[in-house]
């Protein structure tokens, strides 16, 4: 070896030292240590799941009736999964593959190969779906050799093309899929409250259009009007809860700060955000339609008093804010606690308190409670009441 070899040599064996360590951290490892390190959102981790331009689940799975056949539905992975699992049927997908989901190899005349998943078998040949989703028919005299791989349906580059905060919130998101939301889920009222709805009938309620009740749930058709209680309340903490039914959108909606003003950019224009889009609804309280605390998609979060904030200037804005965006993933039921006290109210979404003894000006001393219709099909269920 001359000196001109040796330092080649040398040269390059420097080299791999330097960049062993990056080597080694592999894109997945990357992954996992985030997931380690991080809590992640359900909520944005949705997002990462129905965006087919970043990671884009939805195009092969199916959560609660929405989305693709073509691989596993995801209603409850995370109830069949625990965290570990998840992740590595994320970053591993051919390491555990169920049978029905291994790629099949069909070795065809003139060497061909076709890869895909066999949808049915016949007298005469097979039906098979390939990964870009085409369906081809393939004659029995032409299969020459037929494999079943190890390999799974997934792309293992699915996760390996996001950056770790995405992953950790897809990974959150599959996490929080512990039931099936479409299903009937009885509970009773807690010691001193009273169920609102006896989950048969609207006779609880003012006559209006545009809704049902069945097995336990009140039921928005997503055309009609607003559902007012027979009830005239003063004081008292509702506790209810509801979900968002239609397959969700995709939409852009101004970014709120905790001001209580829409955010900005550098020419002034306000921001916006894009998010999953199902519907739009609100409590209204003591029949006054400006005090409605809404249920909504928008980043602000439910809980938000929108005309109260709008009219509001400066920090007295700050209180009709939602101090935390605390909705659960679109399509999954959230809690909502309503305590009104005089014309003060508060309310914690999922177990998060997100206003705070809020003063409602020009709030009645006593109404009826109602549930705002805006757009979009909702549920409701397990409406309690306690009046003090």
């Amino acid at each position: 070896m001359n000196a001109s070899s040796v330092s080649r040599w040398l040269k390059g064996f420097f080299l791999a030292l330097w960049t062993f360590p990056l080597l080694a951290d592999s894109p997945a490892e990357s992954l996992r240590e985030a997931a380690r390190t991080l809590h992640g959102d359900a909520w944005k981790g949705q997002k990462v799941f129905f965006d087919v331009q970043h990671g884009g689940c939805i195009q092969c799975h199916a959560v609660a009736g929405y989305g693709g056949r073509l691989g596993p539905d995801l209603t409850t992975v995370g109830m069949r999964l625990n965290r570990s699992a998840l992740l590595e049927a994320l970053l591993e997908p051919s390491k555990q593959v169920a049978p029905a989901w291994r790629l099949v190899e069909l070795e065809l005349p003139g060497g061909a190969r076709l890869e895909g998943l066999i949808q049915e078998s016949y007298a005469g040949g097979i039906r098979l779906l390939d990964r870009q989703g085409l369906e081809h028919i393939v004659p029995k005299g032409q299969i020459q050799r037929r494999k079943r791989t190890s390999r799974s349906w997934m792309p293992e580059r699915c996760a390996l093309s996001l950056a770790p905060e995405p992953f950790v919130d897809l990974v959150a998101y599959c996490d929080s899929l512990k039931s099936d939301p479409r299903k009937f889920e009885r509970k009773t009222p807690p010691a001193g409250f009273k169920s609102w709805f006896n989950g048969r009938d609207l006779l609880e309620f003012k006559p209006t259009s545009g809704w049902e009740a069945q097995n336990g749930i009140l039921r928005h058709l997503g055309r009609g009007d607003h559902l007012w209680h027979r009830t005239d309340l003063r004081d008292f903490e509702l506790r209810f809860e509801w979900r968002w039914m239609d397959a969700p959108k995709w939409e852009s909606f101004p970014v709120i700060a905790s001001s209580g003003y829409e955010l900005q950019d550098k020419e002034g224009k306000p921001m916006t955000e894009r998010v999953l889009d199902s519907g739009d609804s609100g409590v209204l309280l003591r029949g006054l339609f400006k005090a409605q605390a809404n249920l909504f998609c928008y980043p602000v979060g439910s809980g938000e008093f929108w005309e109260y904030r709008e009219a509001a200037v400066g920090k007295d804005r700050v209180p009709f804010t939602p101090r935390v965006r605390a909705d659960r993933p679109v399509g999954q039921w959230n809690q909502m606690t309503l305590r009104l006290v005089g014309n003060r109210v508060s309310i914690w979404l999922n177990g998060i308190e997100v206003v705070n003894e809020t003063e409602l000006p020009g709030l009645p001393a006593k109404g009826p409670i109602g549930f705002q219709h805006e757009h979009g099909r909702f549920e409701l269920r397990h409406l309690w009441v306690k009046e003090f």
